[in-house]
């Protein structure tokens, strides 16, 4: 004969039920939350205390290790993951190429093709920003090879990777057929583009794709191309009065913040006029005072024009805000030579021999 349920005991059952929910819920968001606020031991704990932890608590933790600690205990994390994904192996290869790791990325990369994990366009955006750093042009072939067989070569977010990514090999005519063969672009599209012939030197197609942007419906130039157009004024020797004019149109026509990279990028275009006095008021109206790399943008103008007063000034300020920089002793050498103050000259190598500063050999290759 059966007893008869009461109904306090039903109640029991379900209020004991919601509170193991409750609990596991309560779990997982201080896992969030320690592990997106460095607190990667006490987010392991928690981890722990699930009785089986779900997919996005895994990631949690594999992000906070990647981005705030150890790579490789992100990686054992995810060797006992039950079903991991794709965001658990992007998180990883994230991490490496965070960290200039981009070789690593590769081999880790490799090993989530091998391990048949399927791959998204995160997977591809991530690991081409990271043979961009390389400019290796051998695995950015067999990784565009990957994104045509996986259907996602005609994706914004990889399409304007693989545009960053070939200009950053030189390849920057491939870079163009790619923007033309996408269905959609967006401005992270145009920007990768218009970069892309900033960085190879083709000042004149800069301008030209400035131009076709500001005809695009439902789409406008932002700091980025204004950043890339100020530098084509610089690599042209344009007049100090266009350079000016989009400078101006920025910020009025289109307001956008002027940063302390347009700054630099002003400076240097007055640094080829001789007019480095007004980089140095730029600044102070600016509010850019306490930026180093404003003031380092000064003193190389300086070393162009060769305005000595001006760089002494810069050179100060360079070492009071990010010390001794190498930089500032072998400018300033050079521009004491130039007007022939050889006693500054011998001041400032005497000062670099007593803290054995060399100047590196340059070099730049692309495979």
């Amino acid at each position: 004969m059966y007893e008869e349920v009461r109904p306090y005991s039903v109640l029991g059952f379900v209020n004991g039920f919601v509170n193991i929910n409750l609990g596991v819920i309560q779990c997982i968001g201080a896992i969030a939350a320690s592990a997106r606020n460095r607190k990667l031991e006490q987010a392991v704990r928690f981890l722990h205390q699930i009785p089986i932890p779900d997919t996005i608590s895994y990631n949690e933790v594999i992000n906070g290790f990647t981005q705030f600690g150890n790579i490789d205990a992100a990686i054992h994390i995810l060797s006992r993951m039950p079903n991991s994904n794709s965001s658990s192996w992007n998180a990883i290869i994230t991490g490496y190429v965070n960290r200039n790791q981009a070789q690593e990325a590769l081999a880790f990369f490799s090993s989530m093709h091998s391990n048949d994990i399927e791959m998204d366009q995160d997977t591809f955006s991530i690991i081409l920003s990271g043979i961009a750093s390389l400019s290796s042009l051998t695995w950015s072939i067999l990784i565009h090879c990957c994104t045509i067989k996986c259907g996602l070569d005609a994706s914004i977010v990889v399409g304007s990777a693989l545009i960053d990514m070939y200009s950053k090999c030189g390849q920057v005519e491939d870079a163009e057929q790619i923007f033309h063969s996408l269905p959609r672009k967006n401005l992270v599209t145009w920007n990768a583009l218009v970069s892309g012939f900033a960085h190879n030197g083709d000042s004149a197609k800069v301008i030209e794709l400035y131009e076709q942007l500001k005809m695009v419906k439902d789409l406008k130039p932002d700091g980025i191309t204004f950043l890339n157009v100020l530098s084509a004024c610089w690599h042209n020797r344009t007049p100090n009065e266009v350079a000016n004019h989009y400078f101006e149109l920025m910020i009025k026509n289109y307001g956008i913040d002027e940063t302390p990279e347009h700054c630099a990028s002003m400076i240097r275009l007055m640094g080829q006029w001789g007019e480095v006095w007004m980089g140095e008021r730029m600044i102070c109206e600016l509010g850019f005072g306490s930026c180093g790399l404003v003031w380092r943008a000064l003193l190389g103008a300086c070393g162009a024009c060769g305005d000595l007063k001006v760089a002494e000034l810069a050179a100060a300020k360079v070492i009071e805000l990010e010390g001794n920089k190498e930089f500032v002793f072998f400018m300033m050498s050079n521009i004491y030579a130039t007007y022939g103050e050889w006693g500054g000259v011998s001041v400032v190598r005497e000062v670099m021999r007593q803290r054995s500063v060399r100047k590196e050999v340059g070099c730049s290759w692309i495979e």
